[in-house]
């Protein structure tokens, strides 16, 4: 996910407070995230901590981010599908809860 987004490790290490060589433990299986940190993982990517962990293939994003997806020009969404970011099929068959929409992947 992180490597979608284009993000470094250091990218990622900043936005929630750790640093780059601890991603890349995490990423390589090396040493396993507190729970508290797997949250501040998942909520940076934009993910569920399930997804985070490979136990869905449903993302889940805040009714805000969908919303800034949706008032994209079509260019815009046409690059971001062009990058594996925004499946175009997946996206239109999102479905209101609570309001976050779930994607089916």
């Amino acid at each position: 996910m992180r490597k979608s987004l284009k993000w470094s490790q250091n990218d990622l290490a900043q936005k929630v407070g750790t640093s780059a060589p601890i991603i890349g433990r995490y990423e390589c299986g090396e040493i396993k995230p507190s729970i508290e940190m797997a949250a501040k993982i998942a909520d940076a990517l934009w993910v569920t901590t399930d997804y985070l962990l490979g136990r869905s293939d449903k993302i889940v994003l805040d009714k805000k981010i969908l919303q800034s997806i949706e008032s994209l020009s079509e260019d815009d969404k046409q690059n971001f599908i062009s990058h594996g970011l925004l499946n175009r099929n997946d996206a239109m068959e999102t479905q209101s809860t609570q309001g976050f929409f779930i994607i089916n992947l």
